[in-house]
């Protein structure tokens, strides 16, 4: 964990260089778009609009704006902003790239998260350091 800033600053570079990058691949934008859903959808799965803070009408279009455009710009700097000012950052790694050593990571992430809430905390998930290949280290 670490509440450093500039740890924090360089951490918020590799979770920007990563929205960039995603939303720059058009195969990506294809599969995230699969999971959007308007926000009166009858779906069990994915993301409907309102957990992204939009409407009713503009969760119509969602899939739509997320396959063809390259949004990434505005997610980069919407997540450098949330990253740079938190108050805490938490990393979790693995010891091995196993899907055994994954699922004891999930598990341990499961505790913590509960753990936090139960305190009043609030969490956000920056996949993209780990999600982009040439980020991973």
């Amino acid at each position: 964990m670490t509440e450093d800033k500039e740890e924090q600053h360089e951490i918020a570079n590799l979770i920007d260089y990563g929205d960039r990058k995603q939303a720059a691949n058009k195969a990506f934008r294809r599969e995230l778009a699969k999971w959007i859903h308007s926000n009166n959808s009858s779906r069990k799965d994915g993301m409907p609009g309102y957990s992204h803070g939009v409407g009713d009408l503009a969760s119509r279009f969602g899939q739509i704006i997320i396959r063809t455009f390259d949004w990434g710009d505005g997610q980069a700097a919407k997540d450098r902003q949330l990253a740079e000012g938190s108050p805490m950052l938490a990393v979790m790694a693995t010891n091995e790239d196993t899907p055994q050593a994954w699922i004891e990571c999930g598990r341990a992430l499961s505790r913590m998260l509960l753990r936090g809430t139960a305190h009043g905390l609030d969490a956000s998930f920056m996949n993209q350091p780990i999600e982009v290949d040439t980020l991973r280290f």
